[in-house]
């Protein structure tokens, strides 16, 4: 009744020209009846006549009822206030578009590549042919159905959500559509799994074997456990960043697989891959400043200021990495570690031959990432000050309140002395 009310109150008038020479007449806005068709509810609105004197319609679907009513009414009130009409554009398009156009420019290569991942994994198939005006809560919830069907973890249901809700309020900024009904539905739920650290004992047990086996990875594993740093630091290591003759490791980089882009007026046929175009790009954000490595692969600035760090070495280590110099192959990428073949190493194998060393040396594999863990609580239990801690271990969250920046090389290396000798590395390579 109200919206019927409205409807009588808001008249626009158009003049029509045509070769029948139809007389003008007022036009009213009105909303029409909803009814139920080829299993999905459709609605109508008169938004008035075309120039042979024929009414013109926009519809709304959905797949209930009261969904097609609240858009119904939402189109109406858009209307009335002359705002304008979201485009007929599918979420394929759109989301072809943005990840092309738009989002690298707002995001890292890694964010980017999971936000294609989650795209032509899971957005598109499921969502891909409805028109970005067609979606509500009911076609988000399709999308989590869908997600948790396919049997990813919880973490990946919600990146796939916050996935397509950014993909959306892009959308919503260019005018695509009036709102992200992302925004409407609650967010997946996800169960956080615990991490474990390896006890000191345990840690030294890994080594020791790793040692006794000649494990070309031997002073990999070392560094992992003794230096607590991320994975992508460790396999981007180049020798001129490794003082072996003050002990300090030059924490300034990190290697990232990044997905190609079409170069500046290329000339592709539509729909071409980026990888096959001649003049190919990596995927940065402007102004992101890289260095090239090889392939798809390039190095780049950690994240936050905290992660770049220049780190003392304990001597255990320290005497391992001598070592390992002395025995490495050259590499064309001046490398502290890679392949037999002189490649950079895959973070994929790199992570298959932690698991694999873990399960032989008869342990139940723990993360790789959790070596920082382990290194963390064996500096704690070391007594080492919470805050040489933060530094050494690049914690941005902690960094980010507490400024550590410039905290004295002489207390760092006193921390990773005590971690060297609860967790000593006996013989050598």
């Amino acid at each position: 009744m109200v919206a019927a009310n409205l409807a009588a109150n808001h008249k626009y008038s158009h003049s029509h020209h045509s070769q029948k020479a139809t007389p003008m007449r007022d036009v009213e806005i009105t909303l029409g009846t909803i009814y139920k068709t080829g299993g999905r509810w459709r609605g109508a609105i008169t938004t008035g006549y075309d120039g042979t004197g024929k009414r013109v319609r926009k519809y709304i679907s959905a797949k209930t009822r009261s969904e097609v009513k609240r858009r119904q009414l939402e189109l109406y009130r858009r209307l009335l206030t002359k705002q304008k009409q979201p485009e007929k554009i599918t979420v394929e398009t759109w989301s072809a578009q943005w990840l092309e156009q738009i989002a690298p420019k707002g995001v890292s290569p890694r964010v980017l590549q999971n936000l294609q991942s989650a795209h032509r994994r899971h957005i598109v198939p499921t969502l891909g042919k409805y028109k970005l005006a067609d979606l509500g809560i009911e076609e988000v919830l399709e999308l989590d159905q869908a997600v948790e069907k396919s049997g990813v973890s919880g973490r990946t249901q919600q990146a796939v959500r916050s996935a397509l809700s950014t993909c959306l309020d892009a959308a919503v900024e260019w005018g695509k559509m009036d709102s992200n009904p992302c925004k409407r539905v609650k967010r997946p739920q996800a169960r956080s799994a615990t991490r474990t650290a390896l006890a000191a004992k345990d840690a030294a047990h890994i080594l020791e074997f790793s040692r006794a086996a000649k494990d070309p990875l031997f002073s990999l594993w070392a560094s992992y456990l003794l230096l607590g740093f991320r994975r992508a630091e460790l396999i981007a290591l180049e020798w001129d960043r490794l003082d072996l003759e003050r002990g300090l490791v030059d924490l300034s980089w990190q290697v990232q697989q990044i997905p190609w882009r079409h170069g500046p007026k290329c000339g592709c046929r539509e729909g071409k891959p980026a990888v096959q175009c001649p003049r190919r790009e990596h995927a940065v954000k402007p102004g992101q400043e890289f260095r090239e490595l090889r392939a798809s692969r390039i190095l780049v600035r950690p994240k936050t200021a905290a992660s770049i760090r220049m780190t003392p070495i304990p001597g255990p280590l320290l005497m391992v990495l001598r070592q390992h110099r002395d025995t490495a192959r050259p590499n064309p990428y001046s490398l502290v570690w890679a392949s037999e073949s002189g490649l950079p190493l895959d973070p994929r194998i790199v992570t298959r031959e932690w698991k694999k060393l873990q399960k032989s040396a008869g342990y139940e594999p723990v993360d790789l990432h959790s070596t920082r863990h382990t290194t963390a609580s064996l500096l704690l239990a070391a007594g080492v000050p919470v805050e040489v801690i933060v530094q050494i271990l690049g914690h941005s969250d902690v960094a980010s309140t507490r400024r550590y920046a410039h905290l004295d090389q002489t207390m760092a290396r006193a921390a990773m002395e005590k971690l060297g000798a609860i967790l000593p590395l006996t013989g050598g390579v």
